[in-house]
């Protein structure tokens, strides 16, 4: 028997940005040292392109930030469009807008 999964897409904004996170249950924390080379996936072969595309597409763009975590079951990705390229402020934060 296959575990249910879920997914939620949450997309919220402010002048500064967009923010975008994606969030899925899991049963098995993904190994996130090696879940951005090309190739890797947990369902098979002939997969595992698409995180390697965004770490590319991360690399070469200064207003894309991604933030990755693992808690409680649920594996998240929250990708942060800029409307400009940002300076944090004196705590080190970009922004303090939550989704």
């Amino acid at each position: 028997m296959t575990a249910l999964t879920q997914s939620l897409l949450l997309i919220g904004g402010s002048e500064e940005a967009l923010h975008f996170e994606i969030v899925n249950s899991i049963t098995t924390p993904p190994d996130q040292a090696n879940m951005y080379e090309k190739g890797w996936s947990t369902k098979g072969e002939n997969r595992g392109y698409g995180l390697f595309v965004v770490r590319d597409i991360l690399s070469k763009e200064d207003h894309l930030l991604l933030n990755t975590s693992v808690e409680e079951g649920l594996f998240k990705q929250e990708l942060i469009v800029l409307s400009q390229i940002a300076e944090p402020d004196d705590s080190g934060t970009l922004f303090t807008d939550v989704l």
